[in-house]
């Protein structure tokens, strides 16, 4: 299913060692089009069918050396949690 021919999928990364596995896609300016963004999302389908977990990656938020850090620990560790507001009943 590589290449680019109908099914087949080009990614950017791929990253193993990780359960399920991680496709990682960098987004550009290329993928904001309504025809790209459905071929986007069947690659995304059929990528979680054969059992990966997908992540898009906007390249604005990977624009710096800082940047890609931050994100890369997102993607594989989850958001941060620093400085979340929990409210009450009371406001």
């Amino acid at each position: 299913m590589g290449g680019r021919v109908p099914g087949g999928a080009v990614v950017d990364f791929i990253v193993y060692d990780k359960t399920p596995p991680v496709v990682i896609r960098i987004m550009s300016y290329w993928h904001k089009s309504t025809a790209v963004q459905t071929g986007d999302d069947i690659q995304m389908e059929m990528l979680i069918s054969l059992g990966y977990q997908v992540e898009d990656v906007w390249e604005v938020e990977v624009s710096t050396v800082e940047r890609v850090d931050e994100k890369m620990r997102q993607v594989f560790y989850g958001a941060p949690k620093i400085g979340t507001t929990i409210l009450t009943a009371e406001g």
